[in-house]
């Protein structure tokens, strides 16, 4: 009986992650790109959380900064992500 469970189980779960539920975006940031941008996000927010008076007077908009630096607009970044 725990056989025949265990293995209606694992049909179930194998048959379950086939399906893709989200499709990739026509704009989709390559993955070398995204891992750079999403590793200077990280050093931004580590950095505003420490002074963030002192960047934004270098800096208007620092996340939007960064997705000009990278040639990507906030649409693109969120399908993206």
């Amino acid at each position: 009986m725990k056989k025949l469970l265990s293995l209606i189980l694992g049909i179930v779960m194998f048959t379950s992650c086939v399906e893709r539920i989200i499709e990739k975006p026509d704009d989709l940031i390559p993955r070398e790109k995204m891992t750079q941008l999403l590793y200077d996000l990280a050093i931004l927010n580590a950095a505003k959380s420490t002074n963030s008076a002192l960047l934004e007077e270098h800096f208007d908009s620092p996340t939007y900064f960064l997705f000009e630096q990278y040639g990507v607009d906030s649409l693109q970044f969120v399908k993206s992500d």
